[in-house]
């Protein structure tokens, strides 16, 4: 019988986009995030002296875990671990292989497979607990670095008229496809790429992302959103917001919100 390979990190170790590029970049099977780690899959034979090197550069090595698992108990146990999540006062989030509930949410199902977004980490939580507050019928609304999709999917079940979603990695933007046909999104359109290529401004803007890839494009993000439209950032642990209130220091600060150790700063356009 084959074996595969779980590599586990602390979730606060590395931004969750950096460690997707380093894993499937060394031929990962998939990476899910848990309440406090990331699971990485790996085949038997991958070059762990290759993936530590990488992983160095961001994160001490002694906090990476390496067991040995058969690969015939893999999909079952990941599939066992993902269950149906209520967030916030209206989402629910949900695998596809889990039949519908009769639950009065509003329903989001997510098959993560290789994209950072299943609804478990506090950053997602957060902006989706946001989202409803702040996304009305006819808005239109920029998802920047989308994952799994998650983020515009629920933008889309709450009124928006327009979603666009982008990602820098083509592998989360066919994960993000697959995602929005499972939710029978007809407004929400998705690719591959960078900032620089969006030229219209939205009602609201959402980055999931990291601190230094939110400060790198903190003026591109501004000016996407139109005046009087809302900014959404996360991916923000409560140690970056210094940082991040400098890099916006143009626009104004409506709302901070935390859960643990993580932060979602909600900034206003005038």
């Amino acid at each position: 019988m084959s074996n595969y390979h779980t590599v586990t990190i602390p979730l606060t170790a590395i931004d969750g986009d950096i460690l997707s590029d380093i894993v499937f970049s060394n031929g990962g099977l998939g990476l899910e995030e848990k309440e406090v780690v990331y699971i990485c899959s790996f085949e038997n034979g991958f070059d762990k002296d290759r993936l530590f090197s990488e992983l160095s550069n961001f994160l001490d090595p002694d906090q990476v875990v390496i067991e040995t698992k058969e690969k015939q108990n893999w999909m079952e146990s990941w599939k066992a671990n993902f269950k149906p999540l209520e967030i916030g006062k209206r989402f629910l989030v949900k695998p596809s292989w889990i039949a519908d509930s009769d639950s009065q949410r509003i329903e989001i199902q997510i098959d993560p497979k290789m994209a950072f977004g299943t609804g478990t980490h506090e950053t997602t939580q957060l902006i989706l607990e946001q989202l409803e507050d702040i996304v009305k019928q006819s808005d239109t609304v920029l998802d920047a670095g989308t994952g799994s999709g998650i983020l515009a999917i629920a933008a889309e079940k709450l009124g928006a008229a327009k979603v666009i979603a982008f990602d820098n990695d083509p592998v989360a933007i066919e994960n993000c496809e697959e995602n929005l046909q499972l939710n029978h999104c007809k407004n929400v359109s998705a690719f591959a790429g960078e900032i620089e290529s969006i030229s219209e401004q939205f009602d609201v803007v959402i980055a999931n992302i990291n601190r230094n890839i939110l400060i790198e494009i903190a003026t591109q993000l501004i000016a996407t959103c139109k005046k009087d439209g809302t900014l959404v950032l996360s991916g923000l642990l409560l140690e970056d917001k210094p940082a991040i209130l400098k890099a916006y220091e143009h626009v104004k600060l409506a709302k901070s919100v935390d859960k643990g150790e993580w932060t979602c700063l909600v900034f206003k356009l005038n």
